[in-house]
């Protein structure tokens, strides 16, 4: 169970879309991901998310021991490249080498520069702020199931 509810809790927000089947990118597409990716500081921005994530886990009940964490945040960042190439792969699948261009130009603007170095505290705080907001809602709804004597109080 506990192994179950950390495989969730990991992969919660990552989605796979049905169907996506799509023919391989070139190499010059590729390297225009590539470019842009680093324009948006896209590992730095994981390394961020990933370190307050597994942050976040570790005050959770898990019964895992922090020798655990601290080998999984290990592994992570030492596998974090093979994450940045699928992201490449990804993106190059869904734009062109012209979009991939043009997006890398945004982010090579000082007003894309600076999104690409908050990205990652915007990312935290819209994390929670998303849970603040279910968990007001959450709890709101639980004080009415109580009052209809739908849970127990």
């Amino acid at each position: 169970m506990t192994r179950a509810l950390l495989l969730l809790a990991l992969t919660a927000g990552v989605a796979t879309p049905a169907g996506a089947q799509q023919q391989a990118p070139d190499s010059a597409t590729l390297a225009a991901a590539g470019r842009l990716l680093t324009a948006m500081r896209s590992a730095e921005t994981m390394e961020q998310v990933l370190t307050t994530s597994l942050a976040a886990q570790r005050e959770a009940p898990t019964g895992l021991p922090p020798v655990f964490w601290d080998s999984l945040q290990a592994r992570m960042r030492v596998q974090l490249p093979a994450l940045v190439s699928r992201l490449r792969e990804i993106y190059a699948e869904r734009f062109t080498r012209q979009e991939l261009d043009e997006l890398t130009g945004i982010y090579s603007t000082p007003v894309g520069r600076k999104l690409a170095r908050l990205n990652g505290d915007l990312t935290q705080a819209g994390m929670a702020a998303g849970q603040q907001w279910s968990a007001g809602i959450a709890q709101q709804l639980l004080g009415e199931m109580q009052e209809q004597g739908l849970i127990p109080r």
